[in-house]
């Protein structure tokens, strides 16, 4: 009889503390780092044609692709190519792109412009250019990684990214749909980018 006592009162107990407990209300936000979503990629892409390329001698692929996440409000620690093809911190790899991840050769690295086309965006040997990720010669450069670039949760960096984004020369947000043209730092070359926006 007194096992049965002490172990009524023991479930009693159990119940009364667990219908006593409040249940906090799941957050909005998700924790920690998160990757940027098709949106964000496109506002990667909404600002290449804003950033100018140095000279051949000032600039190459690596801190070309930096200043272009830098001005759309997605900064990083600079690294070489070499560095992003291991990974970092503010990347995670993916397998299949979305539209400005980071398409990474060892030696190379460029923006994934088109991910159904295999575009991609650069400085190469002749300044800023479009090129395809799929072409014999990158092929020929190794198997390619894609990386998406982390950052934090989704509502802190859309408020951010509204105050600091991209502008076209005229002071107008480009939309996406049109397309952009841009001079690159070879004289006469022009460089066309479309922002998709169902990539």
């Amino acid at each position: 009889m007194t096992r049965r006592f002490i172990f009524l009162a023991l479930c009693l107990a159990t119940a009364s503390a667990a219908l006593g407990q409040t249940v906090r209300p799941a957050s909005t936000e998700t924790p920690g780092p998160r990757p940027i979503a098709r949106t964000e990629g496109r506002k990667i892409l909404a600002t290449i044609p804003t950033v100018e390329a140095e000279s051949e001698s000032e600039t190459d692929c690596s801190h070309l692709v930096h200043d272009v996440y830098e001005q759309a409000g997605f900064p990083y620690d600079y690294v070489s190519s070499r560095e992003l093809y291991i990974g970092g911190t503010n990347f995670t790899r993916v397998r299949t792109p979305q539209a400005g991840d980071l398409v990474v050769w060892r030696g190379h690295v460029g923006i994934v412009i088109d991910p159904k086309e295999h575009s991609f965006f650069s400085f190469v040997r002749s300044g800023p250019d479009t090129q395809f990720y799929d072409t014999p010669y990158w092929r020929s450069r190794g198997i390619a990684r894609f990386f998406r670039y982390m950052t934090a949760p989704f509502r802190s960096k859309a408020r951010s990214y509204a105050s600091h984004g991209p502008a076209t020369s005229s002071g107008r947000q480009p939309q996406f749909g049109e397309s952009t043209t841009f001079q690159t730092a070879k004289a006469g070359t022009c460089v066309c980018v479309e922002l998709c926006a169902g990539s």
